[in-house]
């Protein structure tokens, strides 16, 4: 992914231009767009905004989940450098085009407003869960049902076409003059054409992974039912402690198995590290002492996948000389700092210098899925304030033991 530019969008692009290229984009394809720099702030005035959103932006609740959802489209498109599509709280279709020059993420355009008509397979990711509550008002109610239905392939066709556009005006390619500039919307309406045939071809290679996967479930096909036997049974035969554990496996392993995404919560990613640590604790003769804590209000920030799972996994590498006097102690604290979360990891079993050659990929034995190296990789990846991991030495001193921690940003909605 693209780092972050302090110096600002404006260094790149003419915002009056581009404010036109917004305006005739949501004329040609009857879509709400704005853009905005990296910070989420709008550089653009909003470009055929719907009543509903209007309406619905006027409420300070209601405008602080649209820009929690703006900020997470961002985020992705940011990651990805590819058009993000999702559902926002309202239960509308959006999508967010990043905005790079070179190597450097300089925003995203936020696009959409639109009711889908056939959706794929899968669905929508949705950022948040809907919020059937908001249309509580009569009048916001009746603005939804005003908006137009599209077609999923026709939405993916047109942030393609303004994924191009944007990368045009940024490149200084894209022609000055309103004659010209109408010029390359036919170009793009031709273009569309040939993107519904590559879409055939993108459905193709979709039935082939479709096809994987079935494979994959058939493998899994018996694994979860089973676990559902063993929970029953351990219920009827009253071993609470059994079935906890059991429990706390099977949300583990879906975890690990059936997440699709590189990005998800900060929530969804301690509430795995807990598991993880309650089924680890287990199986030792001295259970680890472990605390995971993370506010309820940090739950929606956004996180890379197992970005937690292997510091646990490589500072209890080797957890069985624990013993009473000297247990396996790991603390996971997330605390809101400025613009960002602070997550530190402190533990008592693997030094600074281990530790630092585990994350530079130096130190030898360990077998992990998901290595030290990856989850750094996909922190310095995230930008907007984001950072890789830091080592430290542990406040008691302890040779053994380090504190290892990362910055995540903050999305506006926080």
């Amino acid at each position: 992914m693209a780092g972050t530019k302090a110096g600002g969008i404006t260094d790149y692009v003419d915002t009056e231009h581009l404010q036109k290229v917004m305006d005739a984009c949501s004329k040609a394809f009857g879509i709400a767009l704005v853009a905005v720099d990296y910070h989420g702030t709008p550089i653009t005035r909003r470009s055929g905004f719907t009543e509903h959103c209007r309406i619905g932006r006027s409420n300070p609740e209601f405008c602080a989940m649209c820009e929690r959802c703006d900020a997470f489209g961002g985020i992705r498109s940011a990651m990805s450098s590819e058009p993000c599509i999702y559902r926002c709280h309202a239960g509308l279709v959006d999508f967010a085009v990043p905005i790079v020059a070179g190597d450097t993420y300089l925003g995203a355009v936020l696009a959409g407003q639109v009711k889908v008509i056939d959706e794929p397979d899968g669905g929508i990711q949705s950022v948040v869960p809907e919020d059937r509550e908001v249309y509580s008002s009569v009048e916001l109610l009746a603005a939804r049902d005003q908006i137009q239905p599209i077609e999923f392939d026709r939405l993916v066709a047109i942030a393609e076409t303004v994924r191009n556009i944007i990368s045009s005006i940024v490149g200084g390619e894209l022609a000055k003059t309103a004659a010209e500039l109408d010029e390359v919307v036919r170009d793009k309406d031709q273009e569309l054409m040939s993107l519904h045939a590559q879409l055939g071809d993108a459905q193709r290679r979709l039935r082939s992974r479709v096809e994987g996967a079935r494979r994959l479930e058939e493998v899994f096909r018996c694994f979860f039912p089973v676990l559902s036997e063993l929970h029953a049974m351990a219920i009827e035969e009253q071993a609470a402690s059994t079935d906890s554990l059991l429990l706390d496996f099977v949300d583990a392993s879906r975890y690990v198995l059936e997440t699709e995404c590189s990005l998800v919560t900060l929530g969804e990613e301690t509430a795995h590290v807990k598991m993880l640590l309650h089924l680890l604790s287990t199986r030792l003769p001295t259970p680890i002492d472990y605390a995971v804590r993370s506010p309820e209000r940090l739950s929606l920030v956004p996180c890379p996948f197992m970005v937690l799972r292997p510091i646990i996994l490589t500072a209890l590498d080797d957890p069985w000389d624990a013993t009473a006097e000297n247990p396996c102690i790991v603390l996971v604290d997330c605390t809101e700092g400025d613009k960002c979360v602070e997550v530190r990891v402190a533990q008592n079993r693997m030094g600074v210098s281990a530790m630092r050659q585990a994350i530079d990929g130096r130190l030898e034995g360990l077998n992990l899925s998901f290595t030290l190296v990856d989850a750094d990789r996909h922190l310095r990846d995230l930008g907007l304030g984001a950072s890789g991991f830091v080592v430290s030495p542990s406040a008691n001193d302890d040779e053994r033991g380090c504190v290892v921690s990362f910055k995540l940003p903050l999305s506006s909605g926080e």
